[in-house]
């Protein structure tokens, strides 16, 4: 009996506070009820006048909707109409402009020295399908004689041979064919920077990825000037093409290269490639009408001397007496440059001096090379 009257007790006491909780509710809902009865005619003018504005609001809505999607329509009416122009008139400037076409018209003949290496083949039926009459050298390797006595780092044997055949241009790759040495129909060698300055000079954008041009630290102070004077930007990367394609991605830019002959257009190819560059200029020259010697005349090159001399160590860059001989040149140069570096391929040191004339060059390049030789 006690049990159940403690049961009791607890479950009214719960009741108690379940009634306490539940009668601010009663109250309100009470009062809700009352003033919904005395002010229900107000109350439902109000509803009905929200929800005529809400009508209202989702009418302009649609409205505007409709006038931005006619908006829309007339604007993508007229960038289609304006991409369609312009794509019809580009594709008349590639019609007119087509490589193949310029070949042909042109009626070229083309010396070209594969260096008995990888574009032994390709490159030669590259040009005679473009039309150009084509004699080729270096075209016949037999796995030994890659580079020797030919290709890009020997112009002279092509130089040679464009006099001989009254050739128009002299193409010169190298054995993997990502060099390129040009020689025009006077036997005018054309290194790197002169190929560069001819793709900057022949292109009239100058802008976004156009803005600036790279070269090396090889590169000629002259090309670094007329560059600058054609309007663009020039930067300078560490010798080696690849140093020169991390640049212009670093930039953003399109074209660059090494005085050694790797050119390097983006627009085209991500690396180097002798072939496509060679094209490059002969088309951009044959669409100015111009031979190489006008366009070089804009820019004058500053005499420079190289030199590689064989070490057995290449540590002997860091010798006290080459550092302060290096010291008291540069000191000694109002104008010019002088750079001693390592070979990143061979077992040489490289000397580049470039000064006013030639002869002082000589004079810097040799005094270096002479103290190199003593230490061997």
């Amino acid at each position: 009996m006690r049990i159940f009257e403690i049961l009791a007790i607890g479950l009214w006491v719960v009741n108690v506070e379940i009634l306490i909780l539940l009668l601010p509710v009663l109250i309100g809902y009470l009062l809700f009820t009352y003033y919904s009865y005395m002010y229900a005619p107000k109350l439902m003018l109000l509803l009905n006048f929200l929800v005529i504005i809400s009508e209202m609001v989702i009418e302009i809505y649609d409205l505007s909707f409709n006038i931005a999607n006619g908006i829309r329509s007339l604007v993508g009416m007229i960038c289609i109409t304006v991409v369609s122009t312009v794509y019809a008139n580009a594709q008349k400037v590639d019609k007119d402009t087509d490589s193949t076409t310029i070949y042909e018209n042109a009626s070229l003949r083309i010396v070209l020295d594969c260096a008995n290496g990888a574009c032994y083949k390709v490159s030669p039926e590259i040009f005679e399908e473009l039309g150009a009459e084509v004699i080729a050298l270096g075209d016949n390797p037999d796995g030994y004689n890659i580079n020797q006595g030919c290709g890009s780092t020997h112009p002279e044997l092509i130089k040679k041979e464009v006099i001989k055949h009254r050739a128009d241009y002299g193409i010169s790759l190298d054995g993997d064919g990502d060099r390129v040495i040009l020689v025009d129909e006077k036997g005018s060698i054309l290194d790197g920077d002169d190929l560069l300055y001819i793709l900057a000079f022949s292109n009239p954008n100058r802008t976004g990825p156009w803005s600036g041009v790279v070269g090396t630290l090889m590169s000629n102070l002259g090309l670094e000037d007329g560059i600058k004077k054609l309007g663009y930007k020039f930067k300078r990367a560490d010798v080696g093409d690849k140093y020169v394609s991390k640049m212009l991605a670093d930039k953003g830019w399109m074209l660059g290269g090494e005085t050694s002959g790797h050119i390097i257009c983006k627009d085209l190819v991500s690396t180097g490639d002798g072939t496509i560059a060679a094209l490059k200029v002969i088309s951009s020259l044959l669409l100015l009408e111009k031979k190489p010697s006008e366009i070089l005349s804009n820019y004058n090159k500053i005499p420079q001397v190289n030199k590689a001399v064989p070490v057995f160590n290449k540590d002997i860059i860091n010798d006290k007496d080459l550092k302060n001989l290096i010291k008291e040149i540069e000191s000694d140069m109002t104008v010019g440059r002088l750079l001693v570096r390592p070979s990143g391929t061979e077992s040489k040191i490289r000397i580049m001096v470039e000064a006013p004339e030639k002869r002082v060059a000589e004079k810097f390049a040799a005094d270096i090379e002479k103290l190199i030789k003593s230490k061997l």
